[in-house]
């Protein structure tokens, strides 16, 4: 049986746990919202890699997204990133074999424009260093990467998480190997924002972090498993009795056939005349 505890405050907001929300994709670590820097420009002519390091948590990490502004882009753009470990700390490079790839975007003719790498879930080890590395299929020196000199993570970033302060580059047209990186731009990082969620075990993901419910309205949210069942699994959400919260549906089945089709859940709050926030946990139980 799996325990995914959520806290929802009827009368005015509903909010979940914490480790209900640490299953909610979040920030991981990002320098978007540094000053940008000006002169040298980054184009995509050139392959480009940037360092990152994990945070300590045991259980790892799932990355789900790596968002890339650009100070220009064209529609034939052509970009594949993936995720590579460090080789070493004695010589700082990316490993050949990806631990995984992303889904690249639809690219457009556009000035100050990101765009979003999306994947289901890179595993990542806690405390290890790895990198983004950006491989252009062809020469696109129209399309401007943006940088920062600053070396600081933005407000939001999950503890211990870093990005590392010089960026790699090699011609678009070579390989990806140890040695092909000749380029180093020391004390600059690419502006990147990873998202993701930590990998706790519990079978349930949640798809909201918060959730506010006026009294006489109605919220919604989805659940999902994590992963795919042997059997049947059903799913029960207790906790609501006594409450000015009903909860439609508290139980459902996931098969493995639609085991990663969202079940969406309804949490209505009833008028009252209690003008305190209440607070109901609300426990799912999926067995």
């Amino acid at each position: 049986m799996f325990l995914a505890p959520l806290l929802a405050l009827p009368a005015l907001l509903a909010g979940w746990s914490s480790e209900a929300a640490a299953q909610t994709t979040r920030t991981l670590v990002s320098n978007v919202d540094q000053t940008t820097a000006t002169g040298v420009i980054r184009r995509l002519e050139n392959d480009y890699a940037q360092m990152f390091e994990t945070g300590s948590d045991s259980n790892g990490y799932l990355l789900t997204s790596v968002e890339i502004p650009f100070k220009q882009s064209r529609t034939d753009t052509a970009l594949n990133i993936s995720i590579h470990k460090n080789y070493s700390d004695a010589f700082q490079r990316p490993v050949v074999a990806a631990v995984g790839t992303l889904t690249s975007p639809t690219f457009v003719s556009a000035s100050d424009r990101g765009y979003t790498f999306t994947t289901s879930g890179i595993k990542l080890e806690p405390d290890t260093k790895y990198w983004v590395v950006l491989d252009s299929l062809f020469s696109r020196p129209d399309s401007h990467l943006t940088r920062t000199t600053s070396s600081d993570e933005d407000s939001g970033s999950l503890p211990d998480w870093k990005l590392g302060s010089a960026v790699l580059n090699k011609s678009h047209n070579t390989r990806l190997g140890l040695l092909d990186w000749g380029g180093i731009h020391s004390n600059e990082s690419l502006k990147i924002r990873l998202k993701g969620r930590i990998d706790y075990p519990e079978a349930l993901l949640l798809s909201e972090s918060a959730l506010t419910v006026a009294e006489g309205a109605s919220a919604t949210y989805t659940v999902q498993l994590k992963s795919q069942p042997s059997a049947n699994v059903d799913v029960t959400i207790s906790g609501q009795a006594g409450t000015d919260v009903t909860v439609q549906p508290s139980t459902f089945t996931f098969t493995p056939g639609n085991w990663n089709s969202a079940q969406t859940v309804t949490v209505k709050a009833a008028h009252d005349n209690n003008h305190n926030n209440e607070r109901v946990t609300l426990v799912h139980r999926a067995s």
